[in-house]
């Protein structure tokens, strides 16, 4: 019970600071990409990298307890990647496509993708690579004015 209530609060406050994030996204320093560094697949078109220098800070504590939620804080953070489909071009009825072409990209790169419980808007999920053990914790979540997908590679504690 304590872990549900712990995934409620984390994504109310997070939805909250999303949503003013996708608002905001001018202001966030940003590249268009065609890969992911995190699971090394072709990105859907129209993705943009928010550079790690921008990435606010309550984002990355958002992936951090999503990280030892799920990691039972046994798993360590590495590399976190931030990605964002905004603008003129960005509908929210599109946002489903984009997510079924990442996650589909995602499992023929043989990666094992295992979409948690979407709650509020906020999807989370694990990748998990067979071959090398690698996971990847990470969430997203699409509003009318864009789609953030947020990931971390995470490792076992030493």
């Amino acid at each position: 019970m304590r872990s549900k209530n712990f995934l409620v609060l984390l994504i109310v406050f997070g939805l909250i600071f999303i949503f003013s994030v996708i608002a905001d996204a001018q202001e966030l320093k940003t590249e268009r990409v065609v890969s992911s560094n995190i699971v090394r697949v072709w990105l859907p078109s129209g993705a943009e990298k928010i550079l790690p220098e921008s990435i606010p800070a309550e984002m990355t504590a958002m992936v951090e307890k999503i990280v030892a939620e799920k990691g039972q804080g046994k798993w360590k953070l590495y590399d976190t990647e931030v990605l964002i489909w905004k603008g003129a071009n960005f509908k929210k009825t599109g946002a489903p496509t984009i997510i079924n072409r990442l996650t589909e990209r995602i499992k023929t790169a043989e990666w094992q993708y295992k979409q948690g419980k979407t709650e509020k808007g906020m999807t989370i999920f694990i990748v998990q690579e067979d071959a090398t053990g690698n996971v990847v914790v990470g969430f997203y979540i699409a509003t009318e004015d864009g789609l953030i997908w947020a990931w971390t590679l995470v490792a076992p504690k030493a």
